[in-house]
């Protein structure tokens, strides 16, 4: 079996902190100016930093404008957290290591596929087949609901009856009912002081008992959102966002990859922004490329990666005790996924399973099996998905101990599973170094506290990302936050 990974996080995490410690002392010294700006435009362009969706929408927006931009990407790709794997596993497989799943309701983003030419291919809803492996037993979502005494809880006999999904439900009716707009901010007041209240807060204050939050958490995946503030998760509800889903055909990263091409040399890799300073007439970025400091001077700076990120930067003068305590304090969450190329489809012979999901109350959390029921060799992909903080598998060493440590785990459900692996894939987001979290969400009170702030420009920096927008953690707030840049640059120029 082969496995494989992204940048190994234990090397770079490390040497990244000492190269920034050496960065940081070397501000007094001379700094390089950088090439020529994107064009033939004597004006200094727009530079963005991140060439993720985020980075790329303002871009390109800017450039029909025809405003001179340049795009400093760390990395060695475009896409930022949009990234589909593709080796080591045969012909034709691919898998998102990111972002998966595209809502119907997000007409934006499968907007930016259709006007580059992709196709959005529907993916199998998780309603249509979910599984579940709780407390040492599988249960079929279909037997779930004929027979809800096979739940292995303690529970009170209404919420016995009403099973997860209709206890679910029923804690959100009073709010489903106020018919709110599907991009709601700020919240109306009969919401906004539930703000300070986290998921599982919430949810005993709608009297959910203690085991039936514990139903709810393992068996509709939202364990690992439990701490988290209850209107972030209320919102996606809100937008239908798991209302049918797509997925671009041959892999989501090609948007971003098609997105750079239109930008051809404007966008440029292996430039880490280290310094940005914006006390003048004009901002300057300072970078390393190839191991030499670099600077270049803007008209406006776009920064669009994350806040996760962004804590490394230096501001110079400091972004305003609001901003930066934003940059600061922005909650992210890890997330790990664990991908294995099988030999075959079993799972498919386990009560018809194509698609779907199982949840779990298993560290792995749940197991997505992909369909590739047209592939004549059997072949299947299956990904382990450990959503927030993960525990154990967070805690795991190396990237072949981690797939190890999930196979093992997996064959609990699936039992001989590890001798039908034949390749494996695994990323842990929180590791990743420039990402440092998979996704962000609120945490209680963060919203009403830092929610305005997040998109507020400061003087001629302006800041885009999905945590930016109304839909953070999803590819259509990435790509909002980018045409909002874009138009707020062009209002001021």
């Amino acid at each position: 079996m082969t496995t494989t990974a992204g940048l190994d996080p234990e090397v770079a995490l490390p040497s990244r902190r000492r190269f920034l410690i050496g960065a940081g002392s070397a501000f007094g010294a001379t700094w390089t100016r950088a090439g020529p700006p994107s064009s033939s435009d004597d004006r200094p362009p727009v530079v963005v930093v991140g060439a993720g969706l985020a980075g790329l929408a303002a871009a390109l927006e800017l450039a029909e404008r025809g405003v001179p931009v340049r795009v400093l990407e760390a990395r060695s790709e475009p896409g930022g957290r949009v990234r589909t794997a593709r080796a080591p596993f045969r012909d034709g497989f691919n898998v998102e290591l990111g972002p998966w799943r595209i809502p119907a309701s997000h007409s934006l983003t499968l907007g930016f596929a259709r006007k580059f030419g992709l196709k959005p291919r529907p993916v199998r809803s998780d309603q249509e087949n979910r599984n579940y492996y709780v407390r040492g037993r599988a249960l079929r979502g279909s037997d779930v609901r004929s027979r809800p005494e096979l739940l292995p809880y303690e529970l009170p006999e209404e919420e016995r009856r009403l099973g997860p999904i209709g206890l679910w439900e029923r804690s959100l009716e009073p709010y489903m009912r106020l018919r709110l707009p599907p991009t709601v901010n700020p919240w109306p007041r009969e919401l906004s002081d539930l703000d300070h209240l986290s998921l599982g807060e919430f949810l005993k204050s709608r009297q959910v008992s203690t085991e039936g939050l514990r139903m709810i958490g393992d068996m509709l995946g939202f364990a690992p959102f439990l701490h988290t503030a209850f209107l972030a998760n209320f919102r996606e509800e809100l937008h239908d966002y798991h209302d049918g889903f797509f997925t671009i055909d041959g892999g989501n990263d090609r948007l971003p990859k098609l997105m750079a091409g239109r930008l051809k040399d404007a966008v440029q890799y292996g430039i880490e922004v280290v310094r940005v300073e914006h006390g003048g007439p004009r901002p300057v970025v300072c970078f390393i490329r190839d191991g030499r400091r670099e600077r270049l001077v803007a008209e406006r700076v776009v920064l669009a990666v994350p806040f996760s990120v962004l804590r490394d930067v230096v501001f110079e003068p400091a972004l305003s005790p609001e901003k930066a305590r934003a940059v600061r304090e922005l909650n992210y969450e890890p997330a790990t996924k664990v991908v294995l190329q099988c030999r075959r489809r079993f799972w498919e012979g386990e009560g018809g399973r194509r698609g779907g999901v199982t949840y779990t109350d298993l560290p792995i959390q749940s197991i997505l099996y992909q369909d590739w029921s047209d592939r004549a060799d059997g072949r299947g992909l299956m990904v382990f998905y450990a959503m927030g903080r993960a525990g154990p598998l967070d805690q795991v060493g190396t990237t072949p101990e981690l797939i190890r440590t999930a196979i093992g785990i997996g064959e609990k459900i699936h039992p001989g599973l590890g001798s039908e692996v034949e390749e494996a894939v695994a990323i842990r987001w929180g590791r990743e170094p420039f990402a440092r979290g998979a996704y962000p969400v609120f945490l209680p009170g963060q919203e009403s506290e830092m929610g305005s702030l997040l998109a507020r420009r400061e003087g001629r920096l302006h800041f885009a990302g999905d945590h930016a927008s109304v839909f953070p953690g999803w590819m259509n707030g990435a790509l909002e936050s980018g045409q909002r840049v874009a138009h707020e640059i062009s209002a001021l120029t």
